[in-house]
């Protein structure tokens, strides 16, 4: 029989379209369908000015606009050669690395949810909230941060305030720990569920926290670091003597793992967070040219490419709208979706959603 799943159900955290074809109980093949989240984001990024263009392209998602931000910041300042002072480059990795662990704690809600696990869901959901009040505070805002900017940093009036975040969400940390351990209930009932092989995840260039719970460890941030990742590439070396399964109980240690790499990489980063100006001048006219960008969000490898004057032929002030000609986004998730027809097949109907919910896929991404 042919069973239709979504897009909208309460299984789904967003809208995709899913045919799944049933021997019994048994998944047997599986036809996705996109598109219900589309927006045209890049095509509107021609029409706005450099300010509306960071903002759009910021909430392109609620998982990982930072991320998106940060690489067209860094794709222009590529372009107009200006180096970013060495406080804001702090400032940047340092909320990439907590939207990375708010991400890391969905994931593992999702899947505390969807699975009727309530103590996982609830451990995740406190610290999630401790970090999300640790952000208000620094900044004023929940999410949307708005802290890249081309030329450095803005808008981060009390980096202090996340580190003691940290602090106050480590009981919440040390219970999903306990919760993951690797012969507990939780993770026994994961294991062998939803396999992904590395040769998959390599077939259909697929990075993140996905690849590395499956043996592929490729991050942006140690192959090509960018802003302050150079000075913290000890902190985010990954343990070579875990065990790679590619299974949903892999994927839920490596986020259980990543919360406490991203942990200590912020707090590495806070204590010697450098003294001076948060922004250098970034000038007026940009371009023409091409840039490109590559960061790595919480999803994975993102890559932004960003062109500016080619169609004129000549420099385009950044306060006129339509300056930017052309943007392209690469997000992780694209690649990811490729993994829902392998992972769900031969698994069990009742198992589908928990098996999704650890993909780390973000639809909006792909749909954007």
């Amino acid at each position: 029989m042919i069973f239709p799943l979504g897009p909208y159900h309460p299984a789904l955290t967003e809208p995709i379209g899913l045919r799944l074809a049933l021997r019994g109980e048994t998944v047997t093949t599986v036809e996705t369908q996109l598109g219900y989240l589309h927006r045209g984001i890049e095509e509107l990024a021609t029409t706005r000015d450099l300010p509306a263009v960071l903002d759009l392209v910021e909430r392109t998602c609620g998982t990982c606009g930072h991320s998106h931000r940060l690489a067209l910041s860094l794709a222009l300042e590529q372009l107009a050669r200006v180096a970013v002072p060495p406080r804001a480059a702090a400032l940047r990795s340092v909320f990439a690395e907590v939207e990375r662990m708010l991400a890391r704690l969905w994931l593992l809600m999702q899947v505390g949810r969807v699975g009727e696990m309530g103590a996982l869901f609830t451990a995740a959901v406190e610290a999630r909230e401790i970090l999300f009040e640790a952000c208000v505070a620094a900044t004023g805002t929940r999410l949307f941060w708005g802290i890249p900017v081309p030329g450095g940093a803005q808008g981060v009036a009390d980096p202090q305030a996340i580190a003691n975040g940290l602090a106050d969400c480590a009981s919440a940390m040390t219970t999903i720990d306990r919760l993951l351990a690797p012969q507990g209930p939780i993770v026994r009932r994961m294991t062998n569920l939803g396999k992904i092989s590395l040769t998959a995840v390599n077939d259909l260039d697929v990075t993140g926290l996905v690849a590395r719970a499956a043996g592929h460890d490729e991050d942006v941030r140690l192959a090509t670091p960018y802003d302050a990742y150079p000075a913290i590439e000890e902190t985010l070396a990954q343990d070579a003597t875990k065990q790679i399964v590619g299974d949903v109980a892999n994927r839920l240690r490596e986020a259980a793992s990543e919360l406490h790499q991203s942990s200590h990489a912020i707090t590495a980063l806070l204590d010697e967070l450098p003294e001076g100006q948060e922004r250098a001048t970034f000038p007026t006219l940009v371009g023409p040219g091409l840039a490109t960008a590559r960061v790595e969000g919480p999803h994975g490898r993102e890559v932004v490419l960003a062109q500016v004057g080619i169609t004129g032929g000549k420099p385009v002030p950044t306060d006129q709208p339509g300056w930017l000609t052309e943007l392209r986004l690469r997000t992780p998730s694209a690649a990811n979706s490729g993994l829902i027809p392998i992972a769900l097949t031969n698994q069990r109907l009742s198992d589908v959603p928990l098996i999704l919910a650890s993909l780390d896929l973000c639809v909006a991404d792909i749909d954007r």
